[in-house]
This record gives structure tokens, C-alpha cells and sequence, in this order.
């Protein structure tokens, strides 16, 4: 579901010169900071708030809401 919007949005973003290294290098490194750390991240929050999940939740969300405070910030390349 999100990759059928992210291609055209990567489209829209990057001029036609430097779409493939944009979006590539764009893509590779979301995957490492958000698939990466994530992880550690989330065991660390369940271990320090004595094993609730609520700061898990909490992270997640702050993730999501980054993520859409992004996607409202973008703008379309004008210069395809």
C-alpha cells in the first residue's frame, strides 16, 4: 500500500536529472534510521518504563505524526 504512493511521490520530488539518486539514497536511508534503530529503540523504552508498552506506543506515535507533518511540508518539484 505505502509503495504504490511513494514512487510517484519520489517522481514528483526530484527533477528528472537526479530522481534515481534522490530517490534511492532518500529511500536507503529512511529504511536504516526507521528499520534500524527501531528496534533497539522500543527495547530500551519497554526496559526503562519497567516493562509497559505504553512508551512504545507513544514513540510510534510521535513517529507517525512526524511522518505526516513531513508529508505536509513536501512540495512538488516544479521543474520536471
Amino acid at each position: 500500500m505505502v509503495v504504490c504512493v511513494q514512487q510517484p511521490m519520489f517522481t514528483e520530488m526530484f527533477g528528472a536529472s537526479y530522481r534515481y539518486s534522490g530517490a534511492g539514497v532518500g529511500y536507503q536511508v529512511a529504511s536504516v534510521i526507521g528499520g534500524g534503530f527501531t528496534p533497539f529503540i522500543a527495547a530500551a523504552l519497554v526496559t526503562f518504563s519497567g516493562g509497559s508498552w505504553h512508551s512504545v506506543a507513544i514513540y510510534l506515535t510521535g513517529g507517525c505524526l512526524l511522518s505526516a507533518l513531513t508529508a505536509m511540508l513536501m512540495k512538488k518539484n516544479p521543474h520536471p
